[in-house]
């Protein structure tokens, strides 16, 4: 048995080669060679480095929620509408824009479209009122459709008044 264990190191000091002389400091702690890696990346480490580095670059460009696509898209959707577009819709755009950049860090345009929200607040409350209305009309309940439509825009409304309150709550005054 010891006559194996010997041939196993001496074969295995002939493969790898010897251990090279180490140097110590004066505190008995082994030196390193400025020369000699400290670590050498496998190929599938650096693959998957690679990987990583690739996410980290499309992030911003590509990710709903990291990067710039929803705001990219709801900029674009700023852009065409229409001057006969309902107040519910404006609104909606918006504040849903308004949120996204202030995401993103870019405060000023945060403020302006959250402001630009705020500002069809009347509209969108006189819209709410009516809908309200047309909800208790006992002629609207022979179309569950049309119920359905209505409830769910009326409480999608509701919903996003709470949320636009708490973007503005959020924003603080600039600093000047």
């Amino acid at each position: 048995m010891q006559t194996l264990a010997i041939l196993l190191l001496v074969l295995g000091l002939q493969v790898t080669g010897s251990p090279s002389p180490q140097t110590h400091d004066q505190h008995g702690h082994r030196e390193m060679d400025p020369e000699t890696p400290i670590y050498v990346p496998t190929p599938g480490h650096q693959k998957m480095l690679d990987l990583l580095r690739d996410i980290r670059d499309r992030a911003p460009v590509e990710h709903f929620w990291l990067g710039e696509v929803q705001a990219r898209a709801l900029r674009a959707q700023a852009a065409e509408l229409r001057p006969d577009q309902d107040d519910f819709t404006r609104f909606d755009l918006y504040l849903k824009l308004g949120e996204a950049e202030q995401r993103l860090g870019r405060e000023q345009e945060a403020i302006d479209y959250l402001t630009k929200a705020y500002e069809l607040l009347p509209a969108v409350e006189r819209d709410l009122e009516d809908a309200g209305r047309r909800l208790s009309d006992p002629e609207l309940y022979r179309d569950p459709e049309r119920v359905k439509d209505m409830r769910r825009r009326y409480d999608a409304a509701e919903q996003r008044l709470v949320e636009l309150n708490a973007a503005l709550e959020s924003l603080e005054e600039p600093t000047g």
